[in-house]
Order: structure tokens, then sequence, then C-alpha cells
């Protein structure tokens, strides 16, 4: 949206620019343009004359990007990503029995599914379950993997900062993932850091290889956590909140709640969840545990239209055989770094954190949320966070206070 002011500081002019499946630099280059254009063509009529050679630049300029697109220097990147990644794929397809799934090129007749959660809540696990059940390159939100948009599958934090909506109207349904926040903001801290905290795209390119490979000292965290924790807590219920009530923006209006404007008129089909993902059990260390919370992934892609699903019977297989390829998974963080467990957040926020768990779980089980399946499942999520909260807070007042271990 841009939104186009006189000097008084009077709305005077609102329009909205969508783009699909555009790349995020000629993105970023051209929609940096258009509304530098804009903003003297609507808001200032002594600069028009001039402005219309700009325009006549960024026309041509968008040409000739359409028409040598294909001859993007990242293309040799692209293809070595598409060729480790099918090759990945294919392994697993043979270990399983799997009859080879062939990518379709027809994306526009298939059903697509968006896979969205807090950050640092253990989506690229489920990225790479995503792919070893269709057989096919998933994509991403910033498109880091050079995927693209138009894919079966595509994962995005939005609308938490690290997100955002650049794939347009081709995601059909959604997924929630969900990962205890006592345990998600610390490793969202961990990818800030590895990005040295970034605020573009082209930043974050240049740190991408660093992502999974490198832990912050607990002096970084410490005063991380202390300037970050309530905005980032209150960004995780959001979170849910936005979801769940599909597409409910924090803010609102004289005519009452306002929806994401992506999940309005049909832009995206179903911003509510199929399902709700847990990612400590999808982590499992019991196979069962993780197995049947895998096909509830599969479930959701079997109700899909145009999609070649793997049979039924080598799905427990495939799981084992991507949660056996550590690099499809798991972070090169060992060894690099003070342990994890060090990471721990004061009496005081885990209290607000416990507070912040407990107001989504009586939200989701009362009122109309009792006969929503996903509420349920929700609400049996929260109560296993909360007592786990509800333990590390009792032993962190203790630490404070001396109590002995006197509950407080």
């Amino acid at each position: 949206y841009y939104c186009c002011k006189s000097s008084e500081g009077s709305t005077s002019t609102l329009f909205a620019v969508r783009v699909r499946s555009v790349p995020n630099r000629m993105y970023n280059i051209l929609s940096s343009a258009f509304l530098f254009i804009a903003e003297r063509m609507l808001c200032n009529k002594g600069e028009r004359s001039r402005t219309t050679k700009y325009a006549f630049v960024v026309l041509v300029l968008a040409g000739l990007y359409v028409i040598f697109g294909i001859m993007e220097v990242d293309v040799p990147f692209f293809e070595g990503q598409q060729a480790f990644q099918t090759k990945n794929l294919e392994g697993i397809g043979a270990t399983c029995g799997l009859t080879p799934v062939s990518i379709n090129d027809q994306i526009a007749l298939n059903k697509t599914t968006l896979l969205a959660s807090y950050p640092g809540s253990g989506k690229r696990l489920t990225w790479r379950l995503l792919e070893a059940f269709t057989q096919s390159r998933a994509g991403d939100d910033w498109d880091l993997s050079q995927n693209g948009y138009d894919v079966l599958t595509l994962k995005t934090s939005y609308p938490h900062p690290e997100g955002v909506w650049l794939w347009g109207d081709s995601m059909d349904q959604m997924i929630l993932l969900l990962r205890n926040p006592r345990f998600a903001i610390p490793s969202y801290h961990n990818m800030r850091y590895e990005l040295n905290f970034s605020t573009n795209w082209t930043q974050s390119f240049q740190r991408k290889d660093h992502i999974y490979t490198q832990r912050p000292s607990i002096e970084s965290w410490v005063m991380w956590r202390d300037a970050r924790f309530y905005k980032e807590m209150n960004r995780w219920a959001y979170y849910i909140d936005f979801w769940m009530e599909s597409g409910l923006k924090k803010n609102t209006t004289e005519s009452g709640p306002v929806i994401d404007w992506h999940c309005q008129d049909n832009y995206m089909m179903n911003c509510h969840p199929q399902a709700i993902i847990q990612f400590e059990k999808l982590y499992s260390e019991s196979e069962s545990v993780g197995t049947n919370e895998a096909l509830r992934i599969a479930e959701v892609l079997d109700t899909v239209e145009n999609i070649n699903v793997v049979e039924e019977e080598a799905r427990p297989c495939v799981y084992k055989e991507v949660m056996a390829r550590p690099e499809f998974y798991k972070n090169g963080r060992e060894g690099s770094g003070p342990d994890p467990d060090l990471k721990k957040f004061t009496h005081l926020q885990l209290d607000f954190m416990r507070g912040r768990l407990e107001e989504l779980r009586n939200k989701f089980s009362s009122g109309r949320w009792l006969e929503d399946n996903n509420a349920k499942k929700l609400v049996e999520i929260l109560n296993e966070y909360i007592n786990e909260v509800q333990v590390e807070y009792e032993i962190a007042v203790a630490d404070y206070y001396g109590t002995g271990g006197t509950r407080l």
C-alpha cells in the first residue's frame, strides 16, 4: 500500500500494488522507482512533465527485465540447489520404494499449501517433509532458496516482520506450525545473530551461508532478550491470533477488526489453518510420535487437487529417512558457541510468557471455538507449553529469591 499525503498531512490518494512471482531484488528496484514516480505525479503537479520521463525509463527497464530475466547470473546457483535437492529426494524415494514423481510445471492446476510459523519454530524440518511427501521443491517467502513462488508448498514467517507476502495469490491453503516460545524465541535470536541482524533482503542473502552455523554468546543473548522479549512474546501470541482468525490484524477501525487484505476477496483461498503441527512432536525422540505428527501433514496434502503425494504405506519410511539425513534439517551449530540450555529467561519474563499462553488458551477454549477442531488441538498444545513454562518459572523464582523451591 502506498499513501500519498499533501503538505498538510491529509491523505489525498490511496492505491495498492500487488506483485506476483517477481524476484526480490528486481521487485525492490522497480517498486522503489514506481513509488518515487507516483509520489511526484500524484502529489506534485509541477513535476508531472519531468516525471513522465522517469516513468518511461522505468517501463523500459521493466520490459528489458521481462525479456532478458531468464539470463540472470543466479541461474547456475539455482540449478545447483535444484540438483542437490532432487538428488536427496530421489535417494529417499529409492530407499522407501516410491514411484518416481516428476515436478508438475503446471502449478496453476494444483492446489498449493503455505507453511506458516513464528521464526525459529522449526520450519526447516517441516519444509523438508513437505518436499519429501510431494517429491517437489518448496519455496520460501523471501525466495532465499531461489526456488521461486510457482511451487506446491512454501514457508513463511508472515505476519512477523521477518516474513513478507511476496508470493501473491499463488498459495491456496495453509498449515500452522507451533513451537514453545520458550525455545522459539532463543532460536530466532540465533538466526538474527547469524544474519548479522540484517535489515533487508540483500544483507540476508549475503549471510545465507551463515545460517545454522554458530551460536552467539550468552552476553549477546541477554542484551537482545532484555531489549526484545516483551515485543517478541506478543508477536508470538499475535501470530496465532492472526492465522486462527483468518488474517485478523492487530489494529481496528470504527467499523471493527480489520482482516489482512491478502486474506480477502478470494486472494488467498483460505487463511485459516487446515492443520496445526507441533514442532516438539515432529522432532520427538519417539519415532512413533514423530511419525504420527508427520502423517498429519500428509493428510492435509491428501485433500488437495492435482498433487501426487507419496503412497500412504511409504510415509512412515519417508519420515524416518528425512530424520536420518541431518543435512536436510539439522543445524551445524553444535560445538560453535555456548550450550543452548544456557539461554534462559528471568522469572518475570517467564511469568509474562505463561500469562500470554494462558490468555490464548482461555480464548480458544470458549465460545465459538469449542467446536473448532483446530482450536481443540491448539488448546492441547498450549496446555503443554504452560506446564513447561510453569516448571521453569518456579525454578527461576527459587534461584532468584533463594526460597529453596517454595512457590511464590
